[in-house]
């Protein structure tokens, strides 16, 4: 299931010049531990569908994407 989450909004600062910012002003990061992310993913958009996870009526659904990304070797955070 999901684990942690963690809630950004885009900074001002612009870290390379001449790059544009992110459309997106925020982002938010789910950590998952499932065997089979086909059936988390299933299990949240079931979650969304019956109302157990609300979403504000202001919420711009056109403008937003979910997607699941795997962690690649040898890139775990270092203590």
């Amino acid at each position: 299931g999901f684990t942690a989450a963690r809630r950004y909004t885009l900074s001002p600062v612009r870290p390379m010049a001449d790059t544009e910012p992110s459309p997106y002003g925020y982002l938010a990061v789910y950590e998952v531990e499932a065997d089979d992310l086909e059936v988390a993913g299933r299990d949240l958009q079931a979650a969304l569908d019956s109302g157990a996870i609300p979403i504000s009526e202001t919420f711009d659904l056109s403008g937003f994407s979910v997607d699941f990304y795997e962690l690649m070797p040898g890139s775990e955070r270092a203590a």
